[in-house]
């Protein structure tokens, strides 16, 4: 059975109730035939222009010759036709051999991450492997990987895809600590001022995890004829640039996974974008947030902490403004809070901290929101509305995706004020489970 998106067409019954009802129709989005089941159809999305790009990161074609590659739809907002395979690689593209090693992109989970802006679209595979025969041994590294496409205003291809990965640049050091089971390409995203890729690669240096910013160039990153060499320039004089540049003893603890969750915003005095990266198992599972500018300088890093060992904090970040007053607020959250209330303990019920940015460019946390159900983990997935309700503030969504002890998943609408956010949701939506995969 194929896996769908559902879309619906709604409006508000008023302006101040903010309460949805369907008024048009249902809209399924579905891919065209696949063989591969399932697909992940729906893992990961994007908003292109006018049309939704969705990632399906353990799909096939028949056409292809490498199994369960992966791959990015894309689906018109306003057709019902069904959804289109992306061309997201080069033509005739296979497992590349050079020497006694190769890559395989057997179940690199493409499309495991999306972003996209006006005129690029990047994807991530985190589990793009290499292997390695020197003659001794073989072994398998999963450095993972990104791709990154220039396509036109109908979502046709305009130049070759560009593929980048770290061990591209450095494959000659095999050095497992580094990259060797980075992930690269778990999260990804593109920055406007200035106009950068950032790439996040949690297991690198031990699952400590690292930050990639990349400037977009009009030229290939490697050699695509020796994609095991590196480029035909150097690649730090180019501006590819990596935090942190190695391993250090006395940084912060193995499997900390920096990296695990990422955003984009302003949160200082100039214009352009900062960096915001989560460590979610850092400090004995507390977590931590760190805020950096684009050039990845560790002298300009924030950071916010957690408060409750296993909490998560930072599973999943936000950025938005609430309250309309110019500047960008961050909403974290902690999936696995243990909320203690009136003599009761409700393990992994979930929280969410909601940080406001002051004049001076200071982050403050103001604002919290509780899970109130055992295991509902409230705050595993956060998402900026925008203005849906029209009344000059920006709106935020919350899941709850375990609720009833994972037979039930829930979604809460907030929306925000001149004051901040207004803690009671103003609308819940409910889906019963019967199925995890379809």
């Amino acid at each position: 059975m194929l896996l769908y998106i559902l879309i619906f067409s709604s409006c508000m019954s008023s302006l101040y109730s903010f309460n949805y009802q369907t008024v048009e129709h249902w809209r399924y989005l579905r891919q065209e035939k696949f063989t591969h089941k399932p697909s992940y159809f729906g893992y990961s999305l994007a908003v292109h222009r006018s049309s939704l790009l969705v990632g399906a990161p353990r799909d096939h074609s028949s056409h292809d010759i490498i199994p369960r590659r992966g791959a990015v739809w894309k689906c018109q907002f306003h057709s019902d036709t069904i959804c289109q395979r992306m061309p997201f690689r080069r033509n005739g593209e296979a497992n590349v051999r050079v020497g006694t090693s190769y890559d395989n992109k057997t179940d690199q989970w493409l499309g495991a991450s999306l972003a996209a802006n006006d005129g690029h679209i990047i994807a991530g595979a985190p589990f793009l492997k290499h292997r390695i025969n020197d003659g001794q041994n073989l072994e398998y590294e999963i450095p993972g990987g990104a791709l990154i496409g220039k396509y036109g205003t109908s979502l046709s291809m305009i130049d070759d895809t560009q593929i980048f990965s770290p061990s591209f640049l450095n494959w000659h050091s095999r050095n497992y600590n580094q990259e060797g089971y980075g992930e690269f390409g778990f999260q990804v995203a593109l920055s406007e001022k200035p106009e950068r890729i950032i790439i996040t690669a949690p297991g690198s240096f031990y699952f400590r995890g690292g930050i990639h910013s990349i400037p977009i160039l009009e030229k290939n990153w490697i050699d695509t004829r020796h994609p095991f060499t590196s480029p035909h320039y150097q690649w730090r004089d180019a501006g590819w640039l990596r935090y942190p540049s190695n391993y250090s003893s006395n940084e912060y603890d193995d499997w900390c996974y920096r990296g695990y969750a990422l955003a984009i915003g302003n949160f200082n005095d100039d214009d352009n974008q900062e960096i915001v990266v989560s460590i979610p198992k850092l400090d004995n599972y507390r977590g931590a947030i760190e805020i950096m500018n684009s050039n990845l300088d560790e002298y300009s890093i924030r950071t916010l902490n957690g408060s409750q060992m296993g909490e998560y904090f930072g599973a999943s970040l936000c950025v938005v403004d609430i309250n309309n007053d110019g500047l960008d607020d961050l909403l974290v959250g902690a999936p696995f809070y243990t909320v203690k209330k009136d003599g009761r303990i409700i393990a992994d019920a979930g929280r969410v901290d909601i940080f406001y940015q002051t004049a001076e460019h200071n982050l403050i946390r103001k604002q919290t929101i509780e899970g109130t159900r055992e295991g509902g983990r409230l705050g595993h997935a956060l998402a900026n509305l925008g203005d849906i309700d029209k009344d000059g503030y920006n709106d935020v969504a919350i899941s709850i995706p375990f609720a009833n002890h994972g037979s039930s998943n829930m979604v809460h609408i907030y929306r925000g004020s001149k004051e901040g956010l207004i803690l009671t949701p103003s609308q819940v939506s409910r889906a019963i489970i019967k199925d995890y995969f379809l």
